[in-house]
């Protein structure tokens, strides 16, 4: 009896000494459990604010190319007028395309430096979009104010984009204050050497440059609802209040994820101070940790009920103990792989911006991101258990065999390929396939490429246009004075080498500056556009018609000449005779008809020694029929 009273209370302590420890581990597991939870949303914390942070510096990347395109604009062409201009931003598409952006401007540099103005005086001159607050800016002096003085002569010095400081635009009024701040890039004279400081300095024409109202702008970058970070921006390299720029999204008071980053734009430096929004902290907030605990509670009660009841027979006990201590390891073992595939993929579909595929050994699709769904527009119900392949529109089986094929060997592959959507057409990816040692289980992770073909696209556009408008007239679609020259050297070879002439005639409208001052730069526009057309109605196809700006045009007739001299020049004077008599019949603008005579200068050239010789000629012969009365034809000395 004493011996089994012994074994009685060996069994109860053992039982009591399995319970301690049992709780104890629950406790371990329990804080280990909370650990991970808090290492997890510091981690989407800090990835939601490398994301912030991303988009606001290539957003305003993208700015900079802007201003960069409209400093070509001006690079490209001999005079860029306003409507010119204005043309130039309804291509790009301003406010569509690149949201935030308060207007996009050219500031003329109007009085070089001086002792009395250190930096000189400069006027904005154009600046569009031509709402009201825009209105206000034209005709100001950016070089009078010290913060945009700054940064208008790091971009003059530097040859690049350059960020001001904090300012109050003048677009603001007494409705919807807002901070701003100014984006600036050189524009220097056309050919004119950019090897140093000095020489910058010397070419130095204007600045193309944008305002950008913080609150309008931060509203164009991040969307308004979801934010998952809340951040106030700040001017220089330090959190300071008084150079506050900006505050976007309703930050957790008390919150424990916070961070402060710094961002080099355009020569300025930013502070941005980030901290969780509720909508975070909701999402950050877990039951998993008290559940492992009561969980763990539950079961270590459990295992101590079954070992006080086992006490009274120690060699049953002993059986049991053993096999329950087993299965509590297999199941701790269970846990932990569980706990680690499950921080895998957490880790990989809840922090990707990209949509997510897995798929089990058979190819059958099993987990599918919310990203995904977005992008293809399936519900979930409608790709749970359909085959892998299903979703691709472009390859066919042959092909797809050859991937699975590819994966199993080398355990991941990548490639570009069409998706198919719930509505509308396939869309444009980048697959990249990863196969799971552990369960053969097989990630697809799917980056949308549309945005960026279409990108693409628009910079290939734009690349065409930049380029047509360096070699024609933007308002009458004329080849201009380069494009002109270049065919005229072309020409002056060909003629040198056949020995038959060519002629160029050089044409200005008379009194098209009384018209133009009169009745405004709309009406002269519209002449000068009618003017064209009748110029090409009038010559062959083989011809050149060129604008080299203002009312001045020129015809180049660079074959079909006779060899002599005295029949050429004939040949070219009944040309001439007939561009007299159509360019001096009214113009007919709005219902008004207005009249401009043109005065024409002509030459032959064959031997001459360059292009500029022979508009040169040309142009002394025109002035001279101006001198003997206007509406005329004067032929250069030969």
């Amino acid at each position: 009896m004493s011996a089994r009273f012994a074994e009685s209370v060996h069994g109860r302590v053992t039982a009591w000494v399995v319970l301690a420890v049992s709780v104890l581990m629950t406790l371990l597991a329990w804080r280990a459990a909370e650990r991970y939870q808090a290492d997890d949303a510091r981690g989407r914390f800090e990835a939601a604010v490398d994301a912030t942070q991303l988009r606001i510096v290539e957003r305003l990347r993208n700015y900079e190319l802007v201003l960069r395109t409209g400093a070509g604009l001006f690079a490209a062409s001999h005079e860029v007028t306003g409507n010119e201009w204005r043309a130039f931003i309804g291509r790009i598409d301003l406010q569509r395309s690149y949201p935030g952006l308060q207007g996009l401007g050219y500031a003329q540099l109007t009085a070089p430096p001086q002792p009395q103005a250190a930096e000189g005086r400069s006027a904005i001159v154009y600046l569009e979009p031509p709402d009201w607050r825009n209105q206000r800016a034209l005709g100001y002096d950016m070089l009078s104010e010290p913060v945009r003085q700054s940064a208008m002569a790091r971009a003059r010095d530097e040859g690049g984009a350059a960020l001001s400081g904090r300012v109050t635009l003048l677009q603001e009024t007494g409705e919807d204050v807002q901070h701003g701040t100014l984006m600036y890039w050189p524009v220097y004279r056309s050919g004119a050497p950019l090897d140093s400081v000095a020489a910058r300095r010397a070419a130095l024409q204007g600045w193309v440059y944008a305002p950008f109202r913080m609150r309008d702008l931060m509203d164009g970058i991040l969307p308004a609802q979801g934010q998952q970070v809340a951040f106030t921006l700040y001017d220089g390299d330090r959190a300071d209040p008084a150079h506050r720029l900006v505050g976007s999204g309703t930050a957790q008071p008390d919150t424990r994820y916070r961070a402060q980053r710094q961002m080099l734009i355009a020569g300025a430096v930013w502070t941005v101070d980030f901290s969780a929004t509720p909508a975070f902290e909701d999402a950050a907030h877990s039951v998993q940790p008290a559940l492992i605990g009561l969980g763990g509670l539950l079961a270590d009660l459990l295992l101590f009920g079954a070992l006080h009841a086992l006490a009274r027979n120690g060699r049953l006990l002993a059986e049991r103990n053993l096999e329950l201590q087993r299965s509590r390891e297999a199941l701790s073992r269970e846990q932990a792989a569980l706990r680690e595939r499950e921080r895998r993929y957490r880790g990989v579909v809840e922090s990707t911006r990209e949509g997510f595929l897995m798929a089990d050994q058979q190819g059958r699709i099993t987990e599918v991101n919310d990203a995904y769904l977005s992008l293809s527009g399936f519900p979930r119900e409608a790709l749970i258990g359909q085959p892998i392949g299903s979703v691709d529109a472009q390859l066919d089986t042959a092909a797809l065999k050859d991937i699975t094929r590819r994966v199993q060997l080398h355990g991941h592959l990548r490639f570009e390929t069409l998706h198919r959507r719930a509505e509308g057409p396939p869309w444009p990816v980048e697959v990249s396939l990863s196969l799971q040692a552990e369960d053969g289980a097989v990630f697809a992770f799917v980056h949308d490429l549309a945005e960026l073909k279409r990108l693409e696209a628009e910079r290939q556009q734009a690349t065409e246009q930049i380029r047509r408008m360096a070699f024609h007239d933007a308002l009458t679609q004329l080849p201009n004075r380069r494009l002109l020259l270049d065919r005229l050297s072309q020409a002056l070879s060909a003629a040198r080498r056949t020995q038959h002439h060519g002629a160029l005639l050089f044409i200005d409208l008379d009194h098209f500056k009384a018209l133009n001052d009169a009745h405004g730069h709309a009406a002269g526009d519209q002449v000068l556009v009618q003017c064209a057309q009748r110029l090409q109605a009038c010559t062959r196809a083989e011809d050149t018609v060129a604008r080299l700006g203002g009312d001045e045009f020129v015809l180049m007739m660079a074959s079909g000449l006779p060899e002599d001299p005295t029949d050429a020049l004939t040949q070219v004077r009944v040309v001439a005779d007939k561009l007299l008599a159509t360019l001096d019949l009214p113009y007919d603008v709005a219902g008004t008809q207005h009249h401009c005579s043109p005065s024409i200068g002509a030459t032959l050239f064959r031997d001459q020694s360059d292009a500029e010789e022979v508009l040169r000629q040309a142009d002394d012969a025109m002035y001279r029929a101006k001198r003997e009365g206007r509406r005329a034809l004067r032929f250069a000395a030969l």
